[in-house]
């Protein structure tokens, strides 16, 4: 592990607790650890983290209550690590702004692996505009009367409206974005928000997608910006310009 990253667990068990803040710290991050929401959230408003693990049944709330302070940072990487399995919890904490969702018990270096993977799109969504062209870094994507803000992560409408977006959304917006015209299969869209396809559930993409359609036009029977590829996936339809 050769990323210097910060990274903030947040479990009511101290020793797992000690553990995890021990497997991270052996692999390279520095580690701070709470073992409440209010302890977490004293840390959070004095620095930022690249990564926090949070479990979600803490003895003063639930650790989905942490997103927006770990979103008001530096834009924290979330993977959420509770006991529960039940999908309209995973649903609920991917809903919630979560970028992965892990079962207790877990095997700590599945837990690593995805946590290097997340803190490297992290550190690289900071800077997406040099994804597309290193030397103009587009910082706006238009199209017909949308902008999308690619350094607040947010929509603007030309009738003065905005729309934040979650992480999940904004990441696959803007994949659907770059590759204009071009139909992606649910297992490419997961891979770039971040949920491999032996993890997630397929229809994880079909909930983002249809958020994103509500964002971008209401509620509109018929979408005509992000199109359904019958037993393929989904295509952006409209011509976008980087600025």
């Amino acid at each position: 592990m050769t990323l210097s990253a910060l990274v903030l667990v947040v479990e009511d068990d101290s020793g797992t607790r000690s553990f995890l803040s021990g497997a991270f710290a052996a692999g390279g991050y520095g580690v701070e650890a709470a073992g409440a929401v209010s302890e977490a959230r004293r840390l959070l408003s004095k620095g930022a983290y690249d990564l926090a693990v949070i479990d979600l049944m803490l003895p003063d709330g639930n650790g989905m209550d942490l997103v927006p302070e770990c979103r008001r940072q530096r834009n924290t990487g979330i993977i959420f690590l509770t006991v529960s399995d039940k999908d309209e919890d995973r649903f609920l904490g991917l809903r919630r702004g979560a970028d992965d969702y892990m079962t207790k018990p877990f095997k700590i270096t599945e837990l690593l692996l995805r946590a290097e993977n997340l803190v490297r799109r992290v550190n690289s969504n900071r800077h997406l505009g040099s994804l597309l062209d290193p030397e103009s870094k587009p910082t706006l994507c238009q199209f017909r009367d949308i902008t999308l803000d690619l350094a607040g992560g947010h929509l603007r409408f030309d009738d003065g409206r905005t729309e934040a977006l979650t992480r999940s959304e904004f990441q696959l917006l803007h994949t659907l974005l770059v590759h204009q015209g071009k139909t992606l299969t649910r297992n490419a869209l997961m891979e770039a928000i971040g949920q491999s396809a032996h993890h997630a559930n397929p229809r994880t993409i079909d909930g983002l997608i249809l958020r994103l359609r509500r964002k971008l036009e209401g509620k509109s029977r018929c979408p005509t910006l992000i199109l359904s590829v019958h037993a393929k996936g989904y295509r952006f339809a409209e011509t976008v310009a980087w600025s």
